[in-house]
């Protein structure tokens, strides 16, 4: 059981290292979402809420039809941070795959 916590633990530390050592990226991606939600309030005139749900189902690329961006300028922010979104996700697959292969 202690080996089992020891390599989890080790696990868990390599990814997370992994991932402060993408941590411009990871800006970079929390700039793009900022970016959307701002399109979306400005140009569409959502509220704070209903934009961060929309750039958040967006940006994990689950999609939702309730609400969707109406604007030209919001659209083209929402498509962006969703190649973004699956950037992220494939960033993490990787450090993920990269931790377990380091245990």
């Amino acid at each position: 059981m202690a080996s089992q916590v020891k390599s989890l633990w080790r696990i868990i530390s390599v990814f997370f290292g992994l991932l402060l050592s993408v941590w411009k990226l990871i800006l970079l991606l929390g700039g793009i979402f900022t970016l959307c939600v701002g399109c979306l309030m400005l140009f569409d005139g959502k509220c704070f809420s209903e934009s961060v749900y929309v750039a958040f189902i967006t940006f994990l690329t689950i999609g939702y039809t309730d609400l969707a961006p109406v604007s030209t300028i919001a659209r083209i922010a929402c498509v962006i941070l969703g190649f973004a979104g699956i950037a992220f996700m494939g960033i993490v697959v990787a450090a993920t795959i990269k931790a377990i292969e380091k245990s």
